[in-house]
């Protein structure tokens, strides 16, 4: 079982090194990467978080979500809790970061893309002049 764990973070580290090259954040300047990274690191983990509390049995959300609202817990209880209750998780893991990594890229070819055809819009304006 440790083996498999061991695998699935390795699996999550790579999917976060494939998503930094695939949209070229690791061109950038050190300082915008920390901001970059930092921000998605956000949007992932809430979207981690808000998919394991959706996969939580029922009579154990109310539970959870009272520890982490009243700050009854530490994080190593937290992990705990998540694994004991969701044994899947590190799948959800690298579920978002692929759905993450998905609509980004998408975003940027539509910007793209929009960007194109304006480009081309003008040119034929000026043309047409």
């Amino acid at each position: 079982m440790k083996i498999d764990k061991m695998e699935k973070k390795e699996q999550i580290q790579k999917a976060q090194i494939d998503l930094i090259r695939e949209l070229k954040i690791d061109q950038l300047s050190k300082e915008d990467q920390e901001k970059v990274l930092l921000s998605m690191g956000e949007v992932i983990q809430q979207k981690v978080l808000t998919r394991i509390i959706e996969d939580f049995p029922d009579e154990k959300r109310k539970e959870f979500l009272g520890k982490l609202e009243n700050n009854q817990t530490t994080p190593q209880e937290i992990q705990e809790t998540i694994e004991k209750n969701i044994p899947n998780y590190e799948d959800l893991i690298l579920e978002e970061i692929e759905n993450y990594k998905k609509e980004t890229v998408d975003f940027m070819k539509k910007m793209q893309e929009d960007q194109g055809k304006q480009e081309r819009e003008t040119e034929k304006e000026i043309d047409e002049k």
